[in-house]
């Protein structure tokens, strides 16, 4: 390599490491990382862990013959059926161990004649419900035989069942939708096509006419506009702009996701709380659910235009057997200027209602419930009208999209490559014609902006966009399933493959029988623990000696008690100081405390163990005098002193009547504030020698103001 080879590369790469700063990697990044974390967490909490189900399950079916033990443990292996055909359906894991039906009869989730049953549903959609619609047929026939012996029993497991399916529910929804493209190229090009032509165009142009007098010549504005332009770029905000409009569009994306509706929970309750297998019951059940999907269809025609286009007239709806001709009419006829989402549902309701007046629901509870879950499914259809309705401001989208062209209009100035200043190119100088860095900014930042506008709405007919009219058919034809065809058409119980073993074997395939697995287990559970033995011998286990436990409201107490004496103390010194001493407001602390039932005399042998203060130092508190803090305060009077008191401080102290009135107040001042420190502190129930007593014991002698008991010990001994 040249001299002038390894110039040009030095220089290349000290530019290069100069435009590092135009890819924003920090915000890209970030960005993806927290939306791919959210989603892992969201899906994390849904695996769906069966034991709660099957606690309730073998506590609310009660029985010890043949038959129940098998009803308890179908339904148990029902719902692992169903979660074994979510996994097996979003897990390529699971799909290669359990490659076929057969499979899942040998590994003993399955029956031969539940395989046949369930392989005989004729649908075209998924068939995760059917082993969970296999379940609430056992529980309800063990209700209807009275081993489960209430209602509220049945509803409480129909609500953990229900949240089960709900669980597995999330997990198909996350794996049906996933993260949207960063950068649709359908949509880049527009963009992108410009941005690489212009800037390379202007550049040769400019350089064919002026570079030579652009080298020799002193005026050189356009470079100077250049690199101004450049320097000011960090006006504006961009990364902050783009990340707050491309997080508020992921959350609106989230939460109409989450409320599209799925109709499988509701139609398995109607199907299983509305009984009979006359021609009017079925034709009740079947309307029920239909009106719910009727009203979801409503919403969709007036939200996404993918359906509108499907569904343009209330005819077209009768066609595609969402409503009868006679229920269009008696749509129409309702005169309202505002939307009849609301009409459907209400058919429902009259009609579950009209099964509850004919016992065909058989408890308030049941209908109750129920009512809750078609209020859940129309609130969910209510959000996704909220949303629609009021959309993000229009002048938030086009103050990004302008941020983000004014922005990289700039760039095709400011970004220009200038050789003046520098040796001749051909000596080894770089020059820089195509723009890399900021091309790559440009897809970057485009890219994200690009990826908030097919979010915005999502019920659109991007690519990317949800499928609504593939929702509609589904719950039509899943819900009418439900509560017809296969209500009440659970296989025959009969013992499955581990009835009468005691361990339950996992079985593989032969391909997935030796990939190794990492069980779900606790951190410490192979920690090896000294003096433990092998695990076969006993370990001794002895009683642990008492230890004294500390009281924190103690420790607590003596804090705030210090700060408050020191600060009241301090001021009492300041305004006595022409007292010398004979009206020492230490004095005040010598009230009765009860130290573990016994008293402090007074108010002066322990008024030097229990305080120091100094005019220096008016803040510094003795360990005596902070022990004090955990002991109980009696008879803390805070009434004026006695008329011969005052008199005695004014003679020897000389004080105004305006300073005795300061002494009282700083004297009922103290004693609030050790009200103030005890009612603070009342976080636990306090033991029972700390009891603050609000009785005032006065002595009956006229020249004191405090009572006088039997000396204590030092103060010094709370703290043992």
């Amino acid at each position: 390599m040249t001299d002038a080879q390894r110039l040009t590369f030095e220089k290349l790469s000290i530019y290069l490491n100069e435009q590092l700063d135009f890819i924003p990697l920090t915000f890209i990044l970030g960005f993806y990382v927290s939306t791919i974390v959210q989603r892992w967490t969201i899906v994390f909490t849904n695996m769906g862990y069966i034991e709660s189900e099957a606690l309730l399950i073998g506590s609310y079916v009660k029985g010890d013959d043949e038959e129940t033990k098998m009803m308890r443990r179908a339904m148990v292996r029902y719902m692992c059926l169903s979660q074994l055909l979510v996994y097996r359906d979003i897990s390529v894991r699971v799909r290669k161990r359990f490659p076929t039906h057969e499979s899942i009869v040998q590994a003993g989730f399955m029956l031969e004649h539940e395989k046949e049953k369930l392989e005989s549903i004729k649908l075209d959609y998924d068939k995760y419900w059917v082993p969970i619609n296999w379940s609430y047929t056992l529980f309800f026939e063990a209700r209807r035989a009275n081993k489960v012996t209430s209602d509220a029993m049945a509803n409480k497991l129909c609500d953990e069942m229900k949240v089960f399916r709900n669980n597995l529910q999330m997990l198909c929804n996350y794996d049906w939708v996933p993260i949207p493209l960063a950068y649709p190229q359908s949509q880049g090009c527009h963009e992108f096509i410009p941005m690489i032509s212009v800037y390379p165009a202007e550049t040769m142009l400019w350089r064919k006419k002026n570079q030579k007098q652009i080298i020799s010549s002193k005026d050189r504005t356009f470079e100077k506009l250049s690199i101004y332009l450049n320097e000011q770029l960090d006006f504006i905000p961009l990364t902050f702009i783009l990340g707050f409009y491309v997080s508020t569009i992921v959350q609106r994306w989230t939460i109409v996701f989450t409320n599209m509706g799925y109709i499988e929970s509701e139609a398995l309750l109607i199907g299983s709380y509305v009984k009979g297998d006359d021609e009017e019951t079925k034709m009740m059940r079947r309307a029920m659910v239909r009106y719910m999907c009727l009203s979801q269809l409503l919403v969709y025609r007036d939200i996404s235009v993918r359906v509108r286009k499907r569904f343009p007239t209330h005819e077209s709806i009768v066609q595609a057997g969402f409503m009868l001709e006679h229920e269009k009419e008696k749509l129409e006829s309702i005169k309202l200027d505002y939307d009849k989402y609301w009409v459907p549902i209400n058919w429902s309701y009259t009609l579950f209602f009209e099964a509850r007046r004919a016992n065909k629901v058989t408890s308030d509870a049941m209908a109750n419930k129920l009512c809750d879950e078609m209020k859940v499914f129309r609130n969910n259809l209510q959000m996704l009208c909220n949303y629609d309705w009021v959309p993000i401001p229009l002048a938030y989208p086009q103050v990004v999209m302008l941020a983000v062209y004014f922005y990289f209009t700039v760039c095709l100035v400011s970004r220009q490559f200038f050789p003046s200043g520098r040796n001749d190119p051909a000596n080894g100088d770089i020059d820089i014609v195509v723009p890399v860095m900021t091309i790559v900014q440009f897809v970057f930042f485009v890219g994200w902006m690009k990826a908030a506008e097919v979010l915005l709405n999502p019920m659109g007919e991007d690519d990317d966009d949800f499928e609504c009219s593939f929702i509609l058919d589904k719950n039509l034809a899943t819900s009418l399933s439900i509560v017809d065809e296969y209500r009440g058409d659970a296989p025959q119980m009969e013992p499955d493959q581990f009835w009468s073993s005691g361990h339950i074997d996992p079985i593989y395939s032969i391909a997935t029988a030796n990939e190794e697995i990492n069980p779900l287990v606790g951190s410490a559970v192979n920690a090896k623990i000294a003096n433990a033995g092998d695990g076969n011998e006993p370990v001794e286990m002895v009683a642990k000696p008492p230890v004294s436990v500390p009281n924190s409201r103690a420790a607590s107490l003596r804090q705030k008690f210090s700060r408050r004496m020191s600060t009241i103390f301090g001021s009492a010194v300041r305004y006595n100081k022409r007292a010398n001493g004979l009206y020492d407001p230490r004095r005040m602390m010598a009230t009765s405390l009860d130290i573990d039932g016994g008293y402090t005399s007074g108010l002066q042998g322990t008024a030097n163990n229990q305080m120091d203060v100094s005019p220096g130092d008016k803040r510094r508190l003795t360990s005596e005098c902070r022990s004090a803090s955990c002991c109980t305060l009696y008879n803390f009077d805070s009434s004026p002193p006695s008329s011969r008191r005052t008199r005695d401080v004014n003679s020897f102290g000389r004080l105004s009547k305006r300073n005795s009135l300061r002494n009282q107040k700083s004297n009922t001042s103290f004693v609030s504030t050790l009200c103030t420190v005890a009612e603070e502190d009342n976080v636990s129930s306090p033991p029972s020698s700390f009891i603050f007593s609000t009785s005032s014991r006065r002595s009956t002698k006229s020249n004191e103001n405090f009572d006088q008991p039997q000396e204590c010990e030092k103060i010094g001994r709370m703290d043992s």
